[in-house]
């Protein structure tokens, strides 16, 4: 994330998609959607109203932790139908 191209100046940064996996405590802990929030606001403001980040939502199954929650990693069908939209 550091070192990912949000633009500058005027020139525009290249998209990005995350797709975020965890267990659900980790997932519906109140610091997660702070960081997405802060992650969402990094963008070039000038680019557009989308800011160019995308966030694939996390499903509900079998997580690795053994629960079953929200929080494993999106089908990757959706991943491939954001990456499409994006691209």
């Amino acid at each position: 994330m550091r070192a990912w191209d949000f633009g500058h100046g005027i020139e525009p940064g290249k998209p990005m998609i995350l797709a975020p996996a965890m267990n659900t405590a980790m997932w519906e802990h109140p610091l997660t959607q702070s960081q997405l929030d802060t992650v969402l606001g990094f963008w070039n403001k000038n680019r557009n109203a989308n800011n160019g980040i995308s966030v694939v939502l996390p499903q509900i199954k079998m997580l690795a932790c053994g629960e079953v929650g929200n929080g494993a990693l999106a089908s990757v069908d959706d991943i491939v139908k954001r990456v499409s939209m994006t691209y």
